[in-house]
């Protein structure tokens, strides 16, 4: 889908923007020398030029979202350079499997979030690069939530899914939450630029008795889920799955699933219950791919 958006811009010839006029990673545009320009750091460059690409007379600032894997192409009429968002899968949350018949308590971790990054790199008009899409972890009852899978733009950089949260197989021991994932640049520094740091958040660590929570610091792109406990959850932000809470004896709860890119599920609680209960799914990955296109 195309978005139109208006960046900073100047209409008057040989003028370039100071850094006190960008952010760190914001563009700029001077229309009358059609040149586009990033501050990264403390410095500003060029990064772009119309000059004779297409013969246009306008530019649009074009988005393609990735939800699953294909193929990006980069018109023949765009600038040479395009911005990237890429999310990893969210780990799904860890399950408490059945007892042998015995009655015990137990949680399971919640799934870490997938790895987070976003950057600009030049590519050639005309050209295709591959991308992936990480897929989301699945949580069962039989053992620990599956790791978020990895997404990618081919040669350009990578975002690994976050672990599977631990389950909760030992009586009234506690399953670990899953590390996140993390975002990788295997250009050389010079070649690509990233502006941001992976920003994820590993899950919760379950909890079997009434007041051990555990709590992470919830925060960033790509959150961890809850983990379940024997007590009342305080629920996960938004879009990450809450653990599951088992307040009472014989009771359970499976994990919740995530809802927002990346996030990780919730793990699972049982007290004094031989239920299997499952620990929630985690989120897909996504890839947003930004660039200039001649109009």
């Amino acid at each position: 889908m195309a978005v139109e958006i208006k960046p900073k811009r100047t209409s008057t010839p040989s003028k370039v923007p100071t850094t006190s006029d960008l952010s760190d990673g914001e563009l700029a545009i001077n229309t009358a020398d059609q040149k586009i320009y990033v501050r990264d750091g403390m410095s500003i460059v060029e990064v772009g030029s119309v000059g004779g690409g297409g013969g246009g007379s306008g530019m649009v600032l074009k988005q393609q979202v990735f939800t699953s894997s294909g193929t990006f192409t980069l018109p023949s009429t765009a600038l040479p350079l395009i911005s990237y968002l890429v999310r990893g899968g969210g780990g799904a949350g860890g399950g408490v499997g059945p007892s042998g018949g015995t009655k015990t308590n137990a949680s399971a971790g919640g799934g870490g979030g997938g790895g987070y990054r976003e950057g600009m790199v030049n590519m050639t008009p005309g050209t295709s690069v591959a991308v992936l899409v990480g897929a989301g972890g699945v949580g069962s009852a039989a053992g620990g939530g599956t790791s978020g899978g990895t997404s990618s733009i081919a040669g350009v950089v990578e975002c690994r899914g976050g672990a599977g949260g631990a389950a909760g197989l030992t009586p009234d021991a506690a399953g670990q939450g899953g590390a996140s994932g993390d975002g990788v640049l295997p250009l050389p520094a010079s070649a690509a630029l990233g502006y941001a740091p992976f920003r994820s958040t590993g899950g919760q660590q379950g909890a079997v008795n009434s007041t051990a929570t555990s709590a992470p610091s919830f925060s960033g792109e790509c959150i961890g889920g809850g983990g379940g406990m024997r007590a009342a959850v305080t629920p996960a932000p938004p879009g990450a799955g809450s653990g599951g809470s088992a307040p009472s004896p014989n009771s359970g709860q499976n994990g919740f699933a995530a809802t927002i890119v990346g996030c990780g599920g919730g793990g699972a609680a049982r007290n004094a219950s031989n239920v299997a209960y499952a620990g929630g799914n985690g989120f897909r990955g996504q890839v947003d791919i930004i660039y200039w296109d001649t109009v």
